[in-house]
C-alpha cells in the first residue's frame, strides 16, 4: 500500500516501519505506521496533573498514520474521551484508565512513548 511505503532521497523505497504501543492492560493497541512528526516533552499544567507526572514524553503523528484496536477482537477498542482544552482530546482505555493517546485538533496524535512494545 502507498502509505505503507516510505521514498529515500536515491528513488528507493522501504516498508516504513509499524509501531504498536498498548495500554496497562492490553485491551487497547495503538498502530503507528512511519516515523513520528515529532517528539514531545508537555509539561503545562494539565499534562502534570493527568500523569502524576513532572511532564509528558509522546510522540506525535499524523492522523492517517495512527489506528486503534481492540486486542481483544481486532474491532473498536473501548476508549474513555476527555477534552481538556479546546483543542486537545485525551483517550484512555476504558478498562484500564491508562492513557492511550492525546488528539490534537485534527491535526495530530500524541502516543505516549511509555507505551510503545519494544521489538
Amino acid at each position: 500500500a502507498p502509505e505503507d511505503t516510505a521514498r529515500l532521497p536515491s528513488g528507493q523505497s522501504k516498508s516504513a516501519q509499524v509501531r504498536e504501543a498498548k495500554c496497562f492492560c492490553g485491551a487497547v493497541i495503538s498502530r503507528a505506521t512511519g516515523d513520528p512528526a515529532a517528539v514531545s516533552i508537555c509539561h503545562c499544567s494539565i499534562c502534570r496533573r493527568l500523569s502524576g507526572a513532572p511532564f509528558v514524553a509522546s510522540a506525535v503523528f499524523l492522523p492517517q498514520r495512527v489506528q486503534f484496536l481492540s486486542s481483544l477482537d481486532g474491532g473498536e477498542p473501548q476508549l474513555t474521551e476527555l477534552q481538556t482544552s479546546k483543542e486537545v482530546t485525551r483517550l484512555r482505555c476504558a478498562n484500564c484508565s491508562a492513557p492511550v493517546a492525546g488528539r490534537i485538533g485534527k491535526r495530530f496524535v500524541a502516543l505516549p512513548l511509555g507505551s510503545f512494545v519494544q521489538p
